[in-house]
């Protein structure tokens, strides 16, 4: 019985005492499905054959000649061939049994064979758990990226901070690039939806005037804090640091490294514009 759940695994039984010969028989052995390959019928045997050699001399089984896995669980233990006998049970009809034999004199080489059973046993378990630990430990080992750049080199992963080789930039835990994205093509719909957010445009102030050349316009009702001044400037829009916040640049290189500062200061709604002002379709929401 299963003492997690009080749920019946199996049964067994001593039958057929025999004085004569001092002898017992240990049969009628039956184990669920999911128990079997497991070492519930060994440690049964075990117990069950200990217990006995306390009082007779002899043990003896019965086997179906067909059921080659209990005639090798049990050759594993020391039982001995002796005999073929026709058995009917009941409700059966006849069928060949083989009679295995174990004797008492081999109790400490059948409680060596338990031990060593055991053991390997032990092994496994300690080894399973000595792996799925390091699996575990390595799903929590932090991994580094180097700070959102909007280049390749952002899927790049490494196991310990550094610089990123690529772009020059500080590699961070991959757990603290927390900010969303957005979407050009969603974003005048998103306004519509959200008056109160804040655009922020981190571009320079001549390219936020559209006096720069490409000239790809702004958005309405945007401010601009250039994405070099940005950090310096962070103690001036303490008032908007819960507010929902939506991050631009031209083409959504500038605005990552914006967004990921904000963030690593306190800032819990921003939102990074995939692609930037270069990529926008809709004149919606331009000014």
């Amino acid at each position: 019985i299963k003492t997690s759940n009080g749920e019946p695994i199996g049964s067994s039984r001593f039958c057929n005492y025999n004085p004569i010969a001092n002898s017992i028989e240990i049969g009628y052995t039956f184990f669920s499905r999911n128990c079997w390959g497991k070492p519930y019928n060994f440690s049964a045997k075990n117990l069950m054959i200990n217990y006995a050699f306390q009082f007779v001399d002899n043990i003896i089984f019965h086997i179906g000649a067909g059921n080659i896995r209990s005639q090798k669980a049990i050759e594993k233990i020391g039982a001995i061939k002796i005999a073929e006998e026709v058995h009917e049970y009941y409700g059966e009809d006849s069928s060949l049994n083989y009679v295995y034999e174990i004797k008492k004199q081999f109790g400490k080489s059948i409680n060596k064979i338990m031990k060593n059973k055991f053991i390997i046993a032990l092994i496994v378990i300690i080894t399973s758990f000595n792996f799925c630990f390091a699996q575990t430990n390595s799903s929590n080992r932090a991994t580094y990226q180097c700070i959102p750049c909007g280049y390749e080199c952002d899927k790049a992963t490494y196991q310990q901070p550094g610089v990123c080789k690529s772009c020059n930039m500080e590699l961070v835990n991959t757990k603290s690039i927390v900010f969303k994205t957005i979407q050009p093509n969603d974003i005048c719909n998103y306004i519509k939806t959200h008056p109160n957010v804040v655009l922020l445009d981190v571009r320079t102030i001549e390219e936020f005037a559209g006096k720069s050349e490409p000239n790809f316009g702004t958005l309405k009702n945007a401010i601009n804090i250039p994405v070099q001044e940005l950090e310096a400037k962070i103690a001036t829009i303490q008032a908007i640091k819960n507010k929902a916040i939506i991050v631009y640049c031209s083409h959504s290189h500038r605005s990552l490294r914006a967004s990921y500062l904000l963030t690593q200061n306190g800032f819990t709604n921003v939102t990074n514009m995939a692609g930037g002002m270069s990529v926008i379709t809709s004149k919606e929401c331009m000014k």
